[in-house]
């Protein structure tokens, strides 16, 4: 298998990763380290960064159990859902039509603040859970499940994913 070129930072982490012989090797061997440098569990985000460059074009090279490379079989390597892209699209045109609120998209999620209290039962009724921590509505299109771990700021969340005001 080829070498690319890598951080020598993260030098034996890539030496394991590049010991992979198929992509369902690569994943466990990627595994722990994906859990340790994570941001969102505390961990470095160059680290992060670095790791999900080298573990994509180590995959594009892998032939997974039905034969087909991974970005053939995908179609697109790590474009989101499409399903989920939609049900936020509607929900940013259903909070468009609410007075007095303010609605901004970070990543996949859209959260609304602002005077939401007289929209309550509205934004329950189309999928918006309250966030306690952050005084504000949330909206992902995935279905509810509970997060654990440490409540991330919004200042953290806009860092990390970027954010856009819609209105």
């Amino acid at each position: 298998m080829a070498r690319y070129a890598y951080d020598t930072k993260y030098e034996t982490i890539f030496a394991i990763l590049f010991g992979a012989t198929s992509l369902e090797e690569l994943r466990k061997f990627a595994r722990p380290f994906i859990v340790k440098f994570h941001p969102d569990r505390g961990g470095d985000p160059e680290a992060m960064v670095a790791l999900n460059a080298i573990i994509a074009k180590l995959s594009e090279s892998f032939v997974n159990r039905s034969g087909k490379r991974y970005a053939e079989e995908t179609g697109k390597a790590y474009a989101p859902n499409e399903s989920v892209n939609e049900k936020v699209a509607a929900a940013i045109r259903f909070v468009m039509g609410l007075d007095g609120i303010a609605a901004e998209l970070c990543g996949t999620w859209l959260y609304v603040s602002g005077d939401t209290k007289p929209h309550k039962e509205a934004l329950k009724a189309n999928g918006f859970l309250w966030s306690g921590p952050k005084k504000m509505w949330y909206f992902n299109g995935q279905p509810k499940k509970r997060y654990f771990g440490k409540s991330k700021s919004m200042d953290y969340i806009r860092m990390m994913h970027g954010s856009d005001k819609v209105k």
